[in-house]
């Protein structure tokens, strides 16, 4: 099983994302042979240098490690996308870098050194997808409920 050393994850619809997520969590686990060492940063308080040394910079407790960056929309300029770009190019072995936004897309230079095939889009659930994700989710937990109450619960919640 090869696991991905970069994902660009875009999009509003958060549940699907932090389940794929999840299930790249679980597949380095099981390719490393425990879980990675995790690291979660917000683009706008971490530079660019900063994140490469942590990227670059293998872990001494954990096979591997999972470094997440969230609104990595807010990466921009040739100063921050070129050495990040090509740290997408070359990546550091048993390292995977996930790009996250709730927006739709990424500097076009970080979307080019990745490519189409690791970026996902996760778009807005449509009416009929949100009312069966949550009779999944409450199906799941082995509970029921009713109609209006579903109802209730996607007019209160929203997407």
């Amino acid at each position: 099983m090869v696991v991905e050393s970069v994902l660009l994850l875009a999009g509003p619809e958060t549940g699907r994302r932090d389940r794929r997520i999840a299930e790249l969590k679980g597949r380095l686990a099981k390719e490393w042979g425990e879980a990675p060492e995790e690291h979660r940063r917000y683009a706008g308080d971490t530079p660019v240098e900063e994140l490469l040394d942590l990227l670059r910079n293998g872990s001494l407790f954990s096979p591997g490690k999972l470094v997440l960056v969230f609104d990595a929309e807010l990466i921009k300029g040739k100063a921050a996308t070129g050495p990040l770009a090509a740290y997408i190019k070359a990546p550091a072995e048993r390292t995977t870098l996930v790009l996250v936004t709730e927006g739709y897309g990424f500097d076009k230079a970080l979307e080019d050194a990745a490519g189409k095939d690791r970026k996902t889009t996760f778009w807005e659930l449509r009416e009929d997808e949100k009312e069966r994700l949550a009779r999944d989710w409450f199906r799941g937990a082995g509970l029921r409920i009713e109609d209006e109450a579903l109802d209730a619960l996607l007019t209160l919640v929203g997407s």
